[in-house]
């Protein structure tokens, strides 16, 4: 049974426009912590967006109104990714071929040239087994060699990146 003490602090929080500000604010952090380890690059920016952001509500530099707006534009590019306009057709649909066009700063063929080196690796239970893992590193390491990358530290930054993606899971 509600009282009446409790209906005025309900009424109160539901017309306080920084408490509502706050739940969505952590809303959105928690989707982006979620998912930040399938693409660091991409979920980066945006967990700097919305920090950004927060801090432009906080210090009254744009009305609750406009925050309401970038934050519905911030929350879609967490939720769908893939209906970012930035990301080119081929990339667009998967997330692991986004992830990497992120960790390439945009660069579509390195991008998809690791993922196909990627899919060429995969082994059934590879996540299981050191030589498996192994032979998609060597994979990777191959890749970066076309790119004159610094491979050693790449290797393993992308390793980490792919081993998160589902559609590399066999």
């Amino acid at each position: 049974m509600i009282n009446s003490k409790s209906t005025t602090l309900i009424d109160e929080f539901s017309t306080n426009e920084g408490a509502k500000a706050e739940i969505i604010d952590n809303n959105i952090k928690h989707e982006i912590i979620k998912k930040v380890d399938t693409s660091p690059t991409y979920y980066g920016k945006l967990s700097e967006r919305l920090e950004i952001l927060i801090e432009r509500r906080k210090i009254a530099a744009i009305s609750y109104a406009e925050y309401l707006n970038q934050v519905v534009e911030l929350a879609k590019a967490v939720l769908h990714p893939e209906n970012n306009s930035n990301y080119p057709d081929e990339i667009r649909t998967s997330e692991a071929k986004r992830a990497l066009y992120d960790y390439f700063k945009g660069n579509a063929d390195k991008a998809l040239s690791m993922d196909r080196a990627i899919r060429a690796s995969l082994s059934t239970n590879w996540k299981d087994n050191y030589q498996k893992q192994k032979q998609i590193k060597n994979a990777i390491y191959d890749n970066l060699l076309q790119y004159s990358h610094d491979e050693d530290k790449e290797v393993d930054d992308i390793f980490s990146i792919m081993e998160r993606q589902k559609e590399y899971d066999q």
